[in-house]
């Protein structure tokens, strides 16, 4: 009852949108809303491409895996931010922040494609 009451209030006229179609509340027998880490957990898969990036002489920052889940939620830009304040005690130019984060999703992308991700 109470996810046809939430549909309802995503859409509103008693209708629920599925892709093309429109379903009536009798209709609606349940919803699936994934967050990631309620039916999947991906962080492991992130990872990796922290401290590797981290490690680069380019950036030298040591990222551990307890920093990492600590920062879990935050904005990526923020994450960058804090391991720099902490490690070399100032911000990081928006450069160099933009800069890691193009290295680690280049960095993730080539261990997704090698690992099959």
């Amino acid at each position: 009852r109470e996810t046809l009451k939430l549909l309802r209030l995503i859409c509103p006229g008693n209708m629920a949108v599925v892709g093309p179609h429109k379903l009536s509340d009798d209709e609606v027998r349940g919803a699936v809303f994934d967050v990631d880490g309620t039916l999947l957990d991906t962080m492991p898969l992130f990872y990796p491409s922290w401290p590797q990036t981290g490690s680069q002489a380019e950036f030298g920052l040591h990222i551990t895996e307890d920093d990492f889940y600590r920062l879990a939620g935050q904005p990526l830009k923020d994450m960058v931010q804090h391991f720099h304040r902490a490690q070399k005690a100032c911000d990081a130019s928006e450069e160099f922040v933009e800069r890691f984060l193009e290295e680690k999703i280049r960095l993730h992308k080539e261990m997704e494609a090698s690992h099959g991700h």
